[in-house]
């Protein structure tokens, strides 16, 4: 029990660095000029990997604000923060199901059961010539 409560400590105190402007300076910067936000470029740990992955949650939180498209109040609780991330996931996975054709549906009119270039393009059984 009290190992699991040190681990959430952990992550909610990674969570709240990660959303500060320093980190998230930081991780800009690392994105677009390579400086490194850690000693070693490989073989992360898990508490490293899950402190990249907060700092691209806030930054895609931040860019979002920035555009309009949620209110900073989503920045005043972890809930609310997590619930616009999963509303914006679930969002974003329903307009790519809307946008793709139905499988089961052919994209041809269903009238049209073999194309004209099938017959310009199929060779005719040539019949044996008599002589």
């Amino acid at each position: 029990m009290y190992a699991a409560h040190s681990l959430v400590l952990v992550y909610s105190a990674m969570r709240k660095l990660a959303k500060t402007n320093k980190y998230q300076t930081l991780y800009n910067q690392y994105k677009e000029t390579g400086v490194r936000i850690f000693q070693n470029e490989c073989n992360l740990t898990d508490y490293q990997i899950a402190f990249i992955q907060y700092l691209a949650f806030y930054n895609n939180l931040h860019t979002d604000i920035y555009m309009n498209e949620v209110s900073d109040i989503v920045l005043e609780d972890e809930l609310y923060e997590d619930a616009y991330m999963y509303y914006k996931q679930k969002s974003r996975k329903k307009e790519k199901q809307d946008k793709m054709p139905n499988r089961s549906q052919s994209i041809r009119p269903q009238s049209a059961t073999t194309s004209n270039t099938h017959i310009v393009f199929s060779r005719h059984k040539s019949k044996a010539r008599s002589k």
